[in-house]
């Protein structure tokens, strides 16, 4: 095993044992966001490019608790989750839902089985080399024309950083951005392993997947209600640097 493929294991041993002590707690905590944010995008863009979501076989990559695949059940579809935390594919289970432990690198399932995978901020807690491995591993899974939905942490953040109200550059130089940022919430500390949004789509277009959608966020309506809300003062911390930079991207791909 060279330097970056050890790299990758590290981050994902260190994702598994961070997701296992936070558990239920992260649920309660960062789901209501996703829930009222997230996921109503990431499903209208599934239903703009999927033929059909009724009867599809979906998988939810990096499913957490298992809150998006509910939504999906609701829609008529067959979903599936993988994680990497053996507590939330247990929560996943006791939902009466199918959740595999796993990483988004390297999934236990055969070539083709889905129609469609959705994914929701993920990809980003893999290093680089993880991610483009994690893609492959997507349109491996993905039936000839399947559609791949996922968010992922905004690349300006590799250049900027939001504080007090006012937007400052990290770095002297374009060129040399952040490609490590480590955010603490709920007594944790999580590495978020940011990405330009060149490297995705070449990654992507590598894999075999043709680029349908990119969407910018828009500021959330009710960001000031689920700030009032949240008592964890670092998951507060995050939701209040929301009023001035963006959470994330939006990213629709078609398997060739």
């Amino acid at each position: 095993m060279n330097e970056k493929q050890q790299s990758v294991q590290d981050a994902i041993q260190c994702m598994r044992d961070s997701y296992n002590r936070v558990g239920s707690v992260y649920e309660q905590a960062v789901e209501p966001f996703h829930r009222a944010v997230m996921y109503p995008v990431l499903l209208r863009l599934l239903e703009e490019f999927l033929p059909t979501i009724e009867e599809s076989a979906i998988l939810d990559a990096g499913c957490g608790a298992g809150s998006l695949m509910d939504m999906l059940q609701e829609k008529g579809a067959i979903s599936v989750g993988v994680d990497v935390s053996s507590e939330f594919v247990v929560m996943v289970r006791n939902r009466g839902l199918q959740a595999e432990e796993a990483s988004i690198t390297d999934m236990p399932f055969v070539n083709g089985a889905f129609n469609a995978i959705i994914s929701n901020f993920v990809i980003n807690n893999l290093p680089l080399e993880g991610q483009q491995q994690a893609l492959s591993e997507f349109a491996r899974v993905l039936k000839p024309e399947g559609v791949c939905v996922f968010s992922c942490i905004h690349p300006s953040l590799m250049r900027v950083h939001y504080s007090d109200g006012k937007a400052q550059p990290i770095t002297d130089s374009y060129y040399i951005p952040q490609r490590v940022l480590e955010l603490n919430q709920l007594g944790e500390t999580f590495r978020i392993y940011l990405t330009d949004f060149s490297e995705i789509i070449n990654w992507a277009s590598g894999a075999g997947f043709i680029v349908q959608r990119v969407i910018e966020p828009a500021p959330p309506d009710n960001l000031e209600a689920f700030i009032e809300h949240t008592t964890d003062e670092q998951a507060r911390s995050l939701l209040e640097s929301f009023r001035l930079r963006p959470y994330g991207l939006y990213v629709v791909l078609q398997k060739k």
